[in-house]
């Protein structure tokens, strides 16, 4: 689940699901490497970010997380208020 918020408003979205429970992975998020960008194209908008890893406690290897997600035009002045 990824949630982008301020004081007024939140951007909440899914990005994808985990075939385990979270008790099987390890969840390590880089602070200073965290970064969030909003690249557009002229039909094409996506979020991607950096910062995240996701490891998989049973087979010692990195789990298949996204890190990127398109956004539909309807939705990009909110994340543009947003992310500021």
């Amino acid at each position: 689940m990824l949630e982008l918020g301020n004081e007024e408003e939140t951007f909440t979205r899914n990005i994808g699901t985990l075939p385990l429970t979270a008790g099987f992975y390890a969840f390590h998020v880089n602070r200073q490497a965290t970064k969030i960008h909003l690249h557009e194209g002229f039909l094409n908008m996506e979020l991607r970010w950096t910062g995240l890893n996701v490891e998989d406690n049973m087979l010692n290897r990195a789990a298949p997380v996204p890190t990127g997600i398109k956004i539909y035009s309807w939705k990009i002045i909110k994340i543009r208020q947003i992310i500021g």
